[in-house]
């Protein structure tokens, strides 16, 4: 996995996923926190539906977690941004070579014998 690749894994799976110590950085933090903004509202609509009084706390303190991070969130989505496109041609090369191993086995599914 490219350093990009590992950073984002990183930052979508926590610090210590997908890089070594030493690539843990304000980088990967900063994308985490920007991943979590995105995150967090999402999973708190499930968590608000199974617990009774979940949704008035977060909606009282997620804009504080918010301002208390503005900073590093708008660091961490102008990092992971700019990194998108990179991380984009390596997925499309690892997906591109894992359907070229197995055009034989989408072959077979199709009914077709493989030569």
């Amino acid at each position: 996995m490219n350093r990009t690749g590992q950073l984002i894994a990183s930052a979508a799976l926590g610090p210590g996923i997908g890089t070594s110590h030493a690539q843990t950085s304000d980088e990967t933090r900063q994308s985490a926190l920007y991943l979590q903004s995105v995150e967090l509202p999402k999973k708190a609509g499930v968590c608000a539906i199974e617990i009774p009084g979940f949704a008035e706390r977060f909606r009282t303190e997620f804009p504080s977690w918010m301002r208390r991070n503005s900073v590093d969130i708008a660091s961490g989505e102008s990092f992971l941004k700019a990194e998108a496109p990179k991380a984009d041609k390596s997925l499309r090369i690892a997906s591109s070579t894992m359907i070229a191993e197995n055009c034989a086995a989408i072959l077979e599914q199709l009914g077709v014998p493989a030569k």
